[in-house]
């Protein structure tokens, strides 16, 4: 079989999804277009490689391949062919989808899945206001840090969330994070209490971030808000 030396695009791959891309023999890397910093290929004997960007990985000759997201959040794959040079994205941006529920004291909005961090410096969500800023008390973020690939051998705050948002299964923390009122465009950030120290200072992070976003008062604007908000990974 012949080497791929083009880029291989696999899109809109859901976590753990495995796709139908069957990557032939060869030295392949992660492109810095991906979204996801994790992939997983699956030989055709059962053999399985995890890699991410700035490694290469080599597919036996004869052999075959399919691609799999490894990564805890839904994105893009860009695999390029051939020997590149090692890369690392500066910034990667997720789009995600919202829910919205709208309680008797607040309205609780949840992102469709959380983030992979496992390579990042810093991490955060981000949403848009439309032409609305909010009175006092604002709004509250409730920001959780999970293990999915590590050990955790000290205490696991998670199940101590409140309803209606949790208890939550995992490992992990759990910390709020507050949105100011009149804001118009708030940047969350998602390690743990990172949200009282400087913005210059490295998140500490888990293996996944999760954040719910609780909006209190004017419930009709918290309700019109824009059904897709972003997560924002700094390497």
């Amino acid at each position: 079989m012949k080497q791929h030396f083009g880029t291989i695009p696999i899109t809109d791959l859901g976590p753990n999804e495995i796709s139908n891309q069957v990557i032939t023999s060869g030295a392949y890397s992660l492109s810095t277009l991906s979204t996801c910093p994790y992939v997983r290929l699956i030989g055709s004997t059962g053999a399985q490689k995890l890699f991410s960007w700035n490694e290469r990985v080599e597919i036996p000759n004869g052999e075959t391949a399919r691609v799999q997201n490894a990564s805890c959040h839904r994105g893009d794959i860009f695999i390029n062919g051939g020997y590149d040079y090692s890369t690392l994205p500066a910034r990667v941006t997720i789009p995600v989808p919202l829910t919205f529920v709208d309680a008797p004291d607040f309205v609780i909005i949840t992102p469709e899945y959380g983030v992979d961090t496992r390579r990042a410096r810093r991490a955060f969500f981000t949403f848009f206001q439309p032409d609305v800023t909010f009175p006092p008390p604002g709004g509250l973020a409730l920001v959780r840090g999970k293990v999915t690939n590590h050990s955790y051998n000290t205490g696991n705050e998670i199940p101590l969330i409140p309803p209606p948002v949790g208890p939550e299964a995992g490992i992990g923390f759990a910390c709020p994070a507050f949105i100011p009122s009149l804001t118009v465009t708030p940047m969350i950030p998602l390690g743990y209490g990172a949200s009282f120290t400087d913005s210059t200072n490295p998140h500490t992070l888990l293996d996944c971030a999760e954040v719910t976003i609780l909006g209190f008062d004017d419930h009709a604007a918290w309700l019109a808000f824009p059904p897709t908000a972003f997560y924002v990974l700094e390497y």
